[in-house]
């Protein structure tokens, strides 16, 4: 007998919103772009973190934040990737894609690896 992975519905438990950069739609008049991400889908999943670190760039410290996000595999969920330019909200935290897998290739559960940018210090 298979086991199969448990994707209880009481495990995803915080509501996201996948955004994609909408910039290279909107250039200014001198052609430049800055990033502009729009809503794309919402979902539910579980956002479980992981280790952080601190490290100098700019002459200010910077810290990471780790996390793995899992949700439900459905046919939008399945054409994310690293190369999308697409990110993570859950409630005002963004959550920027570092790795997309279909977990054991079953179709059932996709998981990202993300990271977040937590906040900067001078």
């Amino acid at each position: 007998m298979v086991k199969r992975f448990y994707s209880g519905s009481g495990r995803y438990n915080v509501r996201v919103v996948i955004q994609e950069d909408q910039s290279d739609q909107f250039p200014d008049e001198y052609g430049n772009t800055e990033p502009r991400y729009e809503d794309k889908y919402e979902r539910w999943a579980e956002v479980v973190p992981g280790k952080g670190r601190e490290f100098m760039a700019n002459n200010q410290v910077q810290a990471e934040q780790d996390h793995t996000v899992r949700m439900r595999y459905d046919r939008d969920t399945a054409t994310i990737d690293t190369d999308n330019r697409l990110r993570i909200k859950r409630t005002g935290r963004i959550l920027d894609i570092v790795a997309a897998m279909n977990s054991h290739s079953r179709n059932e559960m996709m998981v990202f690896a993300v990271k977040e940018l937590v906040k900067e210090r001078g």
